[in-house]
Order: C-alpha cells, then sequence, then structure tokens
C-alpha cells in the first residue's frame, strides 16, 4: 500500500541496515467462527501467531516491533450489511480488544511497540471512508512512526538484520 511505498522511500535516504519487517492484518488467515462477531483470528491464535512472529524474527538476530492499529471514532456501516461485523459498536469493540492484544504481547515479551492506537484513534482524516484502513495522510504518519523507530536502533544498526516483506 501506499505506507509501504513511503517507508521504503524513507528507508533508502539513510543505511539502516537490514530489516525484517512484515505487515499482518487481523483477517489474514481469518475466519468466521459461529458466535463472532466478524472474521478474525481468534484471540488466543491471534497472541499465539504475534509471539511465534516475534521469537522467529529474534530467532534471526533481528529486533521485532509490533504496531497497534488505529482506527476512526466510527466504522462505515458497509461492514454491517457485508456482515463483517454485527454492529458498529461490536467493530469498534473487536477492534479496540486487538489492539490490547497487541500492546500485552508487546509487554509480556519485552518487544517495541508503535502504539498507533493511542496516538490516532479517533482523527477521521487519518482513515479511509470506512474507519479502518489509512489514508494517504495516515499512511505517511505510519511509515513516519515506523522510520523513527527504527532510526532510534541506530546505535545498534550494524548488528540488525532486516528485509522488507509486506503483502499486497
Amino acid at each position: 500500500g501506499a505506507w509501504k511505498q513511503t517507508f521504503v522511500e524513507r528507508l533508502g535516504r539513510r543505511r539502516l541496515g537490514r530489516f525484517f519487517i512484515s505487515s499482518t492484518g487481523l483477517a489474514h488467515g481469518s475466519r468466521r467462527n459461529k458466535g463472532q462477531d466478524c472474521l478474525r483470528v481468534p484471540p488466543d491464535e491471534y497472541v499465539k501467531n504475534l509471539e511465534s512472529f516475534i521469537r522467529e524474527i529474534r530467532d534471526i538476530g533481528a529486533i521485532p516491533i509490533l504496531m497497534t492499529a488505529p482506527r476512526a471514532n466510527t466504522l462505515a456501516t458497509n461492514l454491517v450489511t457485508r456482515g463483517n461485523i454485527t454492529s458498529v459498536e461490536a467493530g469498534l469493540k473487536i477492534h479496540d480488544a486487538y489492539a490490547d492484544m497487541t500492546r500485552q504481547v508487546a509487554t509480556s515479551t519485552g518487544t517495541r511497540l508503535i502504539d498507533l492506537a493511542a496516538k490516532y484513534n479517533g482523527q477521521d482524516n487519518f482513515f479511509r471512508d470506512d474507519g479502518i484502513h489509512p489514508s494517504q495522510e495516515g499512511s505517511r504518519i505510519i511509515s513516519n512512526e515506523l522510520y523513527k523507530e527504527i532510526e532510534s536502533l541506530a546505535p545498534d544498526i550494524g548488528k540488525i538484520s532486516l528485509s522488507v516483506r509486506v503483502p499486497g
């Protein structure tokens, strides 16, 4: 997406070594489970996946960085009509729960966290009309936040192994 292009352009301006960057979405590998409000990876599986990613990234000598996903004040009603969520309120609650799980995993594993949800929730200009996906401005902000976090690792940059892997 747009944040990938912006980030890669920013990264290309300075030599920061090799990093491993993986972008995962809540719906990646998701399924509808009976009684759930939307398509998503079940919470216990989501936590296990994050912990597994962290271990695998550390095993190759890289530094994992987690990011929470921000959201607008409301979500598009077409998410309800398409059956992705049972109500806008349920969608907001689920979105916030996954951000909380990401924070908890970062804390329990000692992993760096860029808490985009804490900084940008409710800033509607950050998002496209659906209230979830970032606008061009939101993409620029995400790339800047990630760039600043990686730049803060500069003293260790020669020891870091990084390659860009962004689905899409």
